[in-house]
């Protein structure tokens, strides 16, 4: 049974990274989500020390001078994070190909690491409780390269993570001759 086909993000561009004939299966950025998910507990205790500097100085247990500052500090912390994971999202660019899958990601140092579809030895999903209950998942491709170099890289917090391992391994088995 095939997988079904999976729609790419619009507006992504593969430019500068397909081969000569090379055809693009999916093309995806990590789910909205990822931006108040990856760093939750950042945001948590940004929010929270805030609200406890904020109330502190409002009960009168310390005078913290202005806590109108105090809450807009906390709150322009918050959202230099938020900031932060939007363009961090915004960098980044999940690929699998008739050939290779490939992740590109990094804000001031960007990093791309590809195999081909022939070096990958291992999918892993891995659904952490918050990836679950967001319909999310996190997909690491294993490889072992000529000369016993192996490498690893993921695919952090995708949207439909069951239908894209499923047209992984479609692709693998395809190049590899045990396809339909």
């Amino acid at each position: 049974m095939s997988a079904p086909a999976l729609p790419s993000t619009p507006g992504l561009t593969t430019a500068g990274l397909l081969q000569d004939g090379e055809v693009v299966i999916v093309a995806c950025k990590p789910s909205l989500w990822f931006i108040l998910l990856r760093k939750a507990g950042s945001l948590l205790l940004a929010g929270a020390v805030a609200l406890a500097a904020y109330l502190i100085d409002v009960v009168g247990v310390v005078d913290l001078g202005r806590p109108q500052a105090v809450a807009a500090a906390g709150v322009v912390c918050t959202c230099g994070v938020l900031i932060w994971l939007t363009i961090d999202r915004a960098t980044r660019l999940y690929m699998l190909t008739d050939r290779r899958i490939v992740r590109v990601s990094g804000v001031l140092r960007q990093s791309v690491a590809e195999a081909r579809l022939t070096d990958v030895v291992n999918l892993t999903l891995y659904r952490s409780l918050r990836e679950r209950l967001f319909g999310l998942g996190t997909i690491v491709v294993s490889t072992a390269a000529a000369g016993g170099v192996a490498g690893e890289f993921s695919w952090f917090m995708i949207d439909q993570p069951h239908q894209r391992v499923a047209l992984t391994r479609e692709a693998i088995d395809k190049v590899a001759g045990r396809g339909r």
